[in-house]
């Protein structure tokens, strides 16, 4: 204990050789290997931007076209976010991307609009859809934002296990499943 208070009053924070970590938040890498796990980064995060619209824009009724857009698109705005993230925000080392759990909703809004509507050509229906998709996302971001300037979500933590988020995840991953199975048959 007086080590880590040694360590402490030396390095003006709690050392963390205890915690079997690497680095920690405050820590620097070598330059060569910031690089390596910055191309760690860039790889995982490349898959999970790319996969969504691959799977959201051909539902939508969009083009090899609208599909390039909707990927340059989402690379460019997971940058601005990422830098407003980390140099105003909770400054943590993450890049911030797109969210699997919008997926349903975008399959489920662009089947009801199939469904109801007719169009001269699936541009048209892309574009109608992504407009509605655009509203929704624009509409659950501002009630996200007020939840969190309000304070509301404290309570509510309390209450949300582990438990609930893994029967939330089943629940969109089981749609995912659906949709590719009806594809495949």
């Amino acid at each position: 204990m007086a080590k880590a208070k040694a360590a402490s009053s030396a390095s003006g924070r709690v050392s963390d050789a205890g915690s079997g970590m690497r680095y920690t938040i405050l820590d620097n890498p070598p330059w060569w290997e910031a690089i390596v796990l910055g191309f760690q980064q860039y790889l995982t995060m490349l898959g999970s931007t790319v996969l969504i619209p691959f799977i959201c824009v051909p539902a939508m009724g969009g083009s090899p076209q609208d599909l390039a857009n909707v990927i340059c698109t989402i690379f460019f705005v997971s940058g601005i976010i990422t830098l407003l993230q980390t140099t105003i925000g909770d400054r943590l080392p993450i890049i911030q991307g797109g969210s699997f759990a919008y997926i349903s909703p975008i399959v489920a809004i662009a089947g009801q609009i199939k469904a109801t509507q007719t169009f001269a050509n699936d541009h048209e229906c892309f574009l109608v859809t992504m407009r509605e998709v655009q509203g929704g996302i624009i509409g659950s971001g501002l009630i996200v934002m007020l939840i969190g300037l309000t304070g509301i979500i404290r309570p509510v933590l309390r209450a949300i296990s582990p438990i609930t988020v893994a029967a939330n995840i089943g629940v969109l991953v089981s749609g995912g499943f659906t949709l590719e199975l009806s594809r495949c048959t």
